[in-house]
């Protein structure tokens, strides 16, 4: 099984060098721009199609759901044992289904909302802790480490590499340095210029062709530089056969797809909230659980399992400029010739040009400005900010998101619990000032009756002799 899962590894690193190649159907209108919503490419990496619509996730590639497929195989291992490989595989498909099926159910209960508890805030956070993490994964490839570790929490990945110093090479990180380097100045030249879009756009391409071709040319084998190697050809066969309604494992297949099922949830959600949020428009949560459960459900018969919208390949999708969900079809075209007939050219692709491209697609996604604002404007959001970043980036993405929406939650009980109130009133009032004499009191009556010769009125006289008020 784990020569199943390098070829796995391999033919999901070859499907992100093309998923930046999907980038040059990105600017016209009604042209690719990669975002969720085509049809996926059917290899282990990717399941199914993303039904996704106007406001649906438009910003989201799709791919593995690493942090659910990784808990799948770790549940389904602790609960088989050492069965047989086919019967593994059967209930990885099945568990697949199981999943598809919670997904799209709670999409069409509409419990979309509950994606609306991940605020500006948890998104800001989010971002830049997966960012981080990304970022630090990638540094296999910079310096060309044999082994790594599977977990995405900071201490994990820092004693992965510091545990393998004697392993460390020159080489790949020279070449993914300058890599980098490439593709920043050409996507500085496509900000500029928006008429040499193009230059961003083929950039990735053209930094796996030219390294291929370099490592091809020097035997980068011998000097550190790890390639993909081999993947095998063809695309999957369909496992609708496999799938075990009858089984005494069908049970454990059933909770281990609602389990995983919540969390690729969770974790595509966020980043489709994320990616939308930077490109100004909104996510319907019920279309999003409905595509994703449509999703997995075909994938779960065509030997895939649990798919979700990556973070890398979303970024990559990004970086190269894609804007529609027609970036996902033409990625999927790709990854299909790619599967088919292309294969043998990927044998010296270089791993660390791959690492170079997400690396460098990670920039974009980061916003220090929007966490420095909150700091300014709302403490408690930049708790919320700060607690999923700091989760993200020291546990994983399923605890960020968990810290996320237990601070908001508890915002929102603290804000029921002691409104805010203002006190109005509580002092004695003034006593009442004194009237002005009228014009037409009595004594002005008598004054103009003098002054005219006529004597005052007999009732007025009780009146002439009271005092004048002051």
């Amino acid at each position: 099984m784990r020569r199943a899962d390098r070829a796995a590894q391999g033919r999901g690193r070859a499907s992100a060098g093309w998923a930046a190649a999907s980038g040059w159907a990105r600017r016209g209108r009604g042209s690719g721009n990669g975002v969720g919503g085509g049809p996926a490419a059917c290899g282990p990496g990717s399941a199914g199609a993303r039904a996704g619509e106007r406001r649906v996730g438009r910003g989201v590639g799709v791919g593995a759901a690493r942090t659910g497929s990784g808990g799948a195989k770790t549940e389904r291992r602790r609960g088989v044992g050492g069965r047989a490989r086919a019967l593994y595989a059967r209930l990885v498909f099945t568990a697949t289904f199981f999943a598809g099926a919670f997904q799209a159910a709670l999409g069409l209960l509409r419990l979309g909302f509950l994606v609306d508890f991940l605020s500006h805030a948890a998104i800001v956070g989010f971002l830049a802790g997966c960012a981080t993490v990304v970022c630090l994964g990638q540094l296999r490839g910079f310096l060309g480490l044999p082994h790594f570790t599977h977990h995405t929490g900071l201490p994990a990945i820092v004693a992965s590499i510091f545990s393998q110093t004697a392993q460390w090479h020159w080489q790949p990180f020279l070449l993914g340095c300058c890599l980098f380097l490439f593709l920043q100045i050409t996507r500085y030249v496509g900000k500029r210029r928006p008429k040499l879009f193009w230059v961003s756009a083929a950039a990735p391409l053209v930094s796996v062709i030219l390294s291929t071709v370099l490592v091809y040319i020097i035997h980068g084998e011998k000097h550190g530089i790890q390639s993909i190697g081999s993947i095998k050809k063809g695309i999957n066969p369909p496992s609708i056969r496999s799938l075990l309604f009858s089984s005494p494992h069908t049970w454990l297949a059933a909770k281990t797809g609602i389990i995983t099922g919540i969390i690729s949830l969770a974790e595509g959600s966020a980043v489709a909230r994320s990616f939308a949020m930077a490109k100004d428009y909104r996510v319907d949560g019920n279309k999003e659980m409905i595509a994703f459960g449509a999703m997995n459900m075909a994938g779960s018969c065509a030997s895939c399992y649990l798919t979700a919208g990556p973070f890398s390949r979303s970024a990559v999708n990004r970086d190269a400029g894609c804007r529609t969900a027609a970036s996902n079809a033409v990625m999927a075209l790709a990854v299909l010739a790619t599967l088919l007939v292309l294969t043998p050219l990927f044998h010296h692709t270089p791993q660390v040009a791959l690492s170079a491209i997400i690396a460098s697609a990670m920039l974009g996604v980061v916003d220090p400005r929007a966490a420095a604002r909150l700091a300014r404007v709302d403490k408690v959001d930049f708790c919320v900010c700060l607690g999923t970043f700091l989760g993200v980036v020291f546990a994983s993405v399923d605890v960020g998101l968990v810290v996320a929406v237990a601070v908001l939650v508890l915002r929102i009980l603290l804000s029921v619990a002691r409104p805010r109130t203002t006190a109005l009133g509580g002092c004695r009032a003034p006593p009442p000032m004194p009237s002005p004499p009228s014009p037409f009191s009595v004594h002005a009556v008598t004054a103009f009756a003098a002054a005219v010769g006529h004597a005052p009125h007999p009732c007025c006289a009780p009146a002439l002799s009271a005092p004048v008020p002051p």
